[in-house]
């Protein structure tokens, strides 16, 4: 197995250009093409279509590339040969880089979280070190809410996709009144349709609920409130401040004061979203795609506050490993398979894929392409689940839930940011 010391190592060897590089050498004067394996690893969250295993879509990517004659990257004409190696099961790092080592990877992919953990370690490159005189337009053509949650000082991946939260609406509970939501929704908006679309049986049993907003955290409140869980600069708490109490109120009142929000959580609020009990929920925030997964809803964008910010993050991406022989060339394969991928996934992670989405998803109607369009402009970087905030923001999240007063709840809150920062994240020891 790779010591986390000598994949450190051969990283900086291949910064300062001392490692192999290029061609491999079957035979004295006899020069073949390396070849690059891909490693895919399929992480929780990613979207691919629903009529071909994960496999069989990645597998179909390589085989269009390497098809492709006319592609500058591609292994015909930048000559190198692309295979790819399927991991079913996600290994913890150390059996992970055993792993990497026997299989000679150079190639793997990874989410935003597991880029920087393994980059850090040293199991893949930094890929400033290639980019060189084309960093500046490799950076420009990606969505920057995307590019850098792949970044920590260095960049260590190139993302593929992009998974924007988005307004889940069940078109039959919108023929007529109320209008089915769109761009121009408010928050005032969202709580008077919700109230207009949800269900209430004589003996006040709720068969149809108006919105659930909370199934993936509160995060979009604060920022379209334009306020904040913790300082950046200074790690203070920010949650007693006027902005963020309001976003807070406001959630607190869909919940328990106009009672069209469930006050469920976790495993049942998973089970009311897609276990259908009773009828669909009517609205639904949510990163997941309820449209393709046989659930018919439709997207729009989310309601603003009193700006636009949609939280977003990224599922898929790749990166190049420290035990590559051929680093230019899997650098090479890395570009040529990002380019293609873009029209593979739901919601592409480069702003001219994006731009051109009404082609790449010809199934999405004209006012879903706007929304995810729009929804886009206004991403914004998803939570690391490992800081203060959103340790924090997990208890305000049960605690709205409960009916806590929203004063208690963002004093609480507060408790818990301290709480983490004393322990180091260590909670409990």
């Amino acid at each position: 197995m790779i010591s986390r010391r000598r994949l450190i190592g051969a990283s900086a060897a291949l910064a300062a250009g001392i490692s192999s590089v290029g061609c491999s050498f079957s035979a004295p004067g006899v020069v073949t093409d390396p070849e690059i394996n891909w490693a895919v690893r399929v992480a929780a969250g990613s979207r691919f279509p629903m009529d071909e295993n994960h496999e069989t879509f990645f597998q179909r990517a390589v085989t269009e590339l390497a098809e492709d004659e006319d592609n500058p990257l591609g292994p015909k004409r930048a000559r190198y040969t692309l295979n790819m190696r399927y991991q079913v099961e996600l290994l913890d790092q150390d059996d992970l880089v055993s792993w990497i080592e026997a299989n000679e990877i150079d190639l793997l992919t990874v989410d935003q979280w597991s880029a920087i953990g393994l980059g850090e370690d040293g199991v893949i490159l930094p890929l400033d070190q290639f980019t060189g005189a084309d960093g500046p337009a490799i950076t420009q053509s990606f969505y920057p809410v995307i590019l850098e949650q792949y970044r920590r000082g260095a960049l260590y991946g190139l993302p593929l996709d992009a998974l924007p939260m988005m307004l889940n609406y069940y078109p039959a509970y919108f023929k007529e009144e109320p209008q089915p939501p769109d761009g121009g929704w408010d928050w005032d908006d969202l709580t008077e349709n919700a109230a207009k679309v949800l269900r209430i049986r004589e003996d006040g049993e709720v068969t149809r609920w108006g919105v659930i907003p909370h199934f993936n955290n509160l995060w979009w409140a604060l920022w379209q409130n334009e306020a904040q869980a913790v300082d950046p600069d200074t790690q203070a708490c920010r949650l007693q401040g006027p902005a963020a109490v309001e976003a807070l109120q406001f959630v607190h009142d869909l919940m328990h004061t106009h009672r069209v929000t469930p006050t469920v959580a976790a495993q049942d609020l998973w089970k009311l979203v897609f276990g259908h009990i009773g009828q669909p929920p009517a609205m639904v925030y949510t990163y997941h795609d309820m449209g393709k997964n046989s659930y018919g809803y439709r997207v729009a964008p989310l309601p603003r506050g009193k700006v636009q910010a949609v939280p977003t993050w990224s599922s898929m991406g790749i990166g190049i490993t420290a035990r590559t022989k051929h680093p230019e060339a899997a650098y090479t394969a890395l570009k040529a398979l990002v380019g293609p991928m873009q029209s593979r996934v739901h919601i592409p992670a480069q702003k001219e894929a994006v731009a051109r989405l009404d082609e790449l998803q010809p199934e999405f109607t004209p006012e879903e392409v706007a929304a995810y369009q729009q929804a886009m402009a206004h991403g914004r970087e998803w939570m690391s689940p490992f800081n203060a905030a959103n340790y924090a923001m997990h208890g305000v999240w049960e605690m709205l839930v409960r009916g806590d007063d929203v004063s208690d709840i963002v004093n609480r809150g507060c408790s818990l940011v301290s709480e983490y920062q004393r322990t180091g994240g260590n909670i409990g020891e």
